[in-house]
């Protein structure tokens, strides 16, 4: 009698369950939680800090030098040392209501643990082991959708935002210190509404890794990879695409002690966007990505470790590189000849006291060399 408001039903509910079966053949984790609410709409800012302390960087694509939204990316390895912005969410005056959910499950199968010391094929059998981890949370603007944590669609209109993943890695020989084989799969989606429309980005991956080690100091690895990585903006044409990627990465490690190791990899990407827009009517984009790759490492027990890696980085594209597409497919880099260096020492001064030395650097092309360092001195108390 009080208030002219409305009535309001909420919904919270929260069920959690672990379970260890068959002496630890069995092994499952689940959780489920479901809410009800309203919640703001979102607008994002990015704010400027030190330079390799944020997770975005500025690419000035037009030239007009106005920092506008579409332009700021996610910094990558090859560039962390130039990120420096920082991405900064507000809420906005306008709400809508929401119906949440969130579902964890993990369930890692070891058959070992009940065939231990078998013979024939159920030793064979012992050698396998997988894991699976499917991970939720959606908010959707329909009652009717909330219960269900599979539904999982990026295009469908009634889902607010959706974070989810799908990892599953299927392991032969897993700890066996001689020659072990994996097959990863994985399944990355998420949504979000902002004041400025909807954004969403997926990743699929399936990925065969193999080892071998040829003896105590060397040892061999393998990765074969394929990806579909997709991104869509629902008001920035530019940031959308379809990135298919395929990519070989061997590697050798030599490591005679436990104090020195190096190694040497390379990589061999053919990546292409198969998403046709007004940008690329009749030109999809292509790139070829070839390197070379060398770390060394050197460790002193209670004392501290030293680390050098170099890279060589040729890369062929066929399109523009001042827009996202070009610098997600471009890794950061330019195209033709890269460098890239990086240096690290971490010291211990005292039982309480450490010191961290970093140096990194690349060359691109024609442009200037870029270098970048910091120190850092910590204490413990």
């Amino acid at each position: 009698e009080l208030s002219t408001r409305e009535s309001e039903n909420t919904l919270l509910g929260r069920v959690q369950y672990d379970a260890k079966a068959l002496k630890g053949f069995i092994n499952s984790t689940t959780f489920y939680q479901l809410g009800s609410g309203l919640e703001f709409k979102r607008e994002f800012s990015f704010l400027q800090v030190n330079d390799g302390q944020g997770t975005h960087l500025w690419k000035d694509y037009n030239g007009n030098g106005v920092k506008e939204f579409n332009e700021f990316e996610v910094a990558g390895p090859n560039n962390q040392f130039e990120s420096n912005y920082i991405r900064v969410f507000t809420p906005s005056n306008e709400r809508v209501s929401i119906y949440s959910n969130q579902f964890n499950q993990v369930l890692f199968l070891k058959p070992i643990a009940i065939l231990s010391g078998t013979d024939g094929w159920k030793k064979i059998l012992s050698k396998f082991s997988n894991k699976a981890a499917y991970r939720a949370e959606r908010k959707t603007g329909t009652q009717e959708a909330v219960y269900n944590p599979f539904s999982i669609d990026t295009e469908d209109s009634n889902l607010v935002s959706v974070n989810s993943s799908f990892a599953n890695t299927f392991y032969f020989n897993r700890i066996n210190p001689k020659f072990g084989a994996e097959y990863f799969y994985l399944n990355n989606r998420n949504k979000s509404l902002l004041t400025n429309g909807f954004q969403s980005r997926s990743l699929f991956q399936n990925e065969l890794r193999l080892r071998y080690n040829v003896n105590s100091s060397y040892s061999i690895e393998l990765k074969l990879t394929e990806s579909k990585r997709a991104n869509r903006a629902e008001n920035f044409e530019n940031r959308n695409y379809n990135i298919n990627t395929r990519q070989v990465e061997p590697k050798i490690t030599f490591q005679p002690a436990v104090k020195f190791r190096v190694s040497i990899s390379g990589i061999y990407a053919e990546k292409k966007n198969d998403l046709e827009t007004e940008l690329n009517v009749g030109n999809l984009e292509e790139s070829v990505n070839s390197s070379f790759s060398t770390e060394l490492q050197f460790n002193q027990a209670g004392k501290g470790t030293f680390s050098l890696s170099a890279s060589y980085i040729n890369i062929k594209f066929n399109a523009a590189e001042n827009n996202s597409l070009a610098f997600e497919m471009l890794d950061g880099l330019t195209k033709g000849d890269n460098i890239t260096w990086d240096l690290r020492w971490q010291r211990n001064l005292a039982n309480n006291l450490q010191l961290n030395l970093n140096y990194g650097g690349r060359k691109s092309g024609e442009l200037s060399i870029i270098h970048t360092g910091g120190m850092t001195v910590r204490a413990f108390f």
